[in-house]
């Protein structure tokens, strides 16, 4: 899935692509139920995971952001919302939401 890739702008564009389809519900569904909602868990971790060069902090923010836009647009079910809970999202929202770029 591009969501694993190692390339960064890649994983970006695949999570804004996701925030966009998760206006409808069959497409909240189907992220969900291919273990979507994990693998953007996991990309906001990438910012606290970085090295300290500032070109990959830049990327990894980029890439944290938009995964954040697609958690938040997959959150209007509430079996996401759980999914994003059981993934370890919610700790790291909230790191995201206490660091000075965020």
């Amino acid at each position: 899935m591009i969501l694993d890739s190692g390339v960064q702008r890649l994983k970006a564009l695949a999570a804004v692509a996701i925030a966009n389809a998760a206006q409808f519900r069959r497409a909240r569904r189907t992220v969900r139920k291919h273990n979507g909602i994990k693998k953007l868990v996991k990309m906001l971790s990438c910012v606290f995971n970085s090295a300290s060069l500032k070109e990959d902090q830049e990327k990894d923010g980029e890439v944290a952001y938009h995964g954040v836009l697609a958690l938040w647009s997959l959150s209007k079910s509430s079996k996401n919302k759980k999914e994003i809970y059981r993934a370890g999202g919610i700790p790291l929202l909230g790191r995201l939401l206490r660091s000075p770029n965020g």
